[in-house]
């Protein structure tokens, strides 16, 4: 009898637990299951390609970590300044979680994660126009999501931010970059540097920038650090 009696307690208690726990993994995975990767494919824009082999379509490049911040903290993004015709690429495969109009600048910031609910990582693709995607929309890497964002006539400029929103820090692109490509695309970023500091520059010529880089002082090329606090 007592055998019976705890046969049925597994049937009517313990399976339809195990049902439930079963399905809610089906459906609710995001709650069991580990933080999907994030790899960085790209960096955002066309960097020392057969088409742009001295990178002349990039007038400034501001590498993660550096000052002048208007915040006063560290540049916490790469940020291009580059021909408005350029096309912006997503960096990763995933999906965009926002997409939104920003009155201030004019121009649209574009949010990447993984995966739609939860997630620690995330890519923004801040200032940017001629937006190709929308709210919901699965993105592969090196797919085209828009153009530059406002900035001087004939001239754009867009950042790439990378955030752990569970440790509140941003992470400089490198630390979470397809380890097969990362040497890759570091010799491009450093061959970046090299084209833009060599270049002359002419406050008085619109579009001559300044482009100084301590290159020796870089952590990764283009990142004077691993990662910074939220702000802003």
């Amino acid at each position: 009898m007592a055998k019976l009696l705890r046969k049925k307690w597994f049937i009517w208690c313990v399976v339809p637990v195990l049902i439930l726990v079963i399905s809610c993994t089906a459906v609710f995975g995001f709650l069991f299951l580990e933080e999907g990767k994030l790899y960085l494919y790209n960096l955002g824009v066309d960097i020392s390609t057969d088409e742009f082999p001295n990178n002349e379509h990039i007038k400034k490049f501001i590498p993660f970590g550096a000052g002048g911040h208007p915040s006063g903290n560290p540049w916490a993004n790469f940020e291009y300044v580059l021909d408005s015709n350029a096309n912006v690429y997503s960096p990763c495969d995933g999906v965009v979680i926002d997409c939104f109009f920003q009155p201030d600048s004019k121009d649209w910031e574009i949010r990447i994660r993984p995966r739609t609910i939860g997630g620690i990582w995330e890519v923004s693709l801040d200032h940017v126009l001629d937006v190709q995607v929308k709210n919901g929309d699965k993105v592969k890497a090196g797919q085209i999501v828009g153009k530059p964002g406002t900035w001087l006539e004939g001239l754009g400029r867009v950042e790439i931010q990378i955030n752990n929103n569970k440790e509140r820090y941003f992470y400089a692109p490198f630390a979470i970059f397809d380890p097969a490509t990362k040497n890759t695309y570091e010799a491009k970023i450093t061959k970046l540097m090299n084209d833009l500091q060599a270049r002359p520059y002419d406050p008085l010529i619109p579009g001559s920038y300044e482009n100084v880089f301590d290159q020796t002082s870089m952590l990764y090329p283009g990142c004077y650090m691993l990662k910074t606090q939220f702000y802003g």
